[in-house]
């Protein structure tokens, strides 16, 4: 018998579309992919892995309410690069409270 893997194919799909633009985007990135391949590791694998970094960083950005910082994501592999804070986003997230605010109201609508 074998093991089943079950998985949202969208999100897998989403995953694996990010982490291919962002080893052209990311110098951190870049060089975490390439460490990887430099390992052996093929080029879907490396993906993959850096796919599932990537998720990580960003459940930490969220765990800490802090924003994404290209030195503190990358740790080493980004030290040697100058630093750009990402952009402000277009508005600001709502929190928790008020999304389930926002939810309650458009129910009693």
């Amino acid at each position: 018998m074998h093991a089943q893997f079950i998985h949202n194919d969208h999100l897998v799909n989403a995953m694996h579309t990010q982490a291919f633009a962002a080893i052209s985007t990311s110098p951190g990135a870049r060089a975490y992919y390439d460490e990887l391949r430099s390992r052996d590791i093929d080029h879907a694998d490396a993906l993959r892995r850096l796919a599932n970094r990537q998720a990580g960083i960003l459940h930490g950005c969220l765990k800490t309410g802090t924003d994404y910082d290209e030195h503190t994501a990358w740790g080493t592999a980004a030290s040697q690069l100058p630093h750009r804070p990402c952009p402000p986003p277009n508005r600001p997230l709502r929190s928790g409270s008020d999304h389930q605010a926002g939810r309650q109201h458009a129910r009693k609508s």
